[in-house]
């Protein structure tokens, strides 16, 4: 946990039972998960590229490749909803294409 007054943090040991000054908000840094991948009916060229390579590496046995993205990211936050809420946001405006992806988030509070 840690103390945040319009971005500056308190000094301190930084342990859960830290308390905050009055006027300031306790954040607790959450890692999320974000992976994206294609919508279904979406070509996916680099997915269809693997799969028609891996025959000639001996591997038949491997069908229906898709390649997507995952990404990593630490949010401060005060909750873990209000974390979720931003990744959100950061999918639908920048991490992925609304258009030809989806995207599944995973929030999970940092050194858990």
């Amino acid at each position: 946990m840690r103390c945040s007054q319009t971005g500056a943090s308190t000094s301190g040991t930084g342990s859960t039972s830290e308390r905050c000054d009055v006027g300031t908000i306790a954040v607790v840094n959450f890692e999320a998960r974000v992976e994206v991948s294609h919508l279904p009916g979406v070509l996916d060229p680099q997915g269809a590229t693997v799969e028609r390579a891996l025959p000639a590496l001996g591997y038949r046995n491997v069908s229906e490749i898709r390649i997507g993205k995952s990404i990593r990211l630490v949010v401060d936050a005060p909750d873990e909803p209000t974390a979720r809420i931003q990744v959100e946001e950061m999918c639908r405006r920048l991490l992925a294409n609304p258009v030809i992806e989806a995207y599944e988030i995973e929030i999970t509070e940092a050194g858990r």
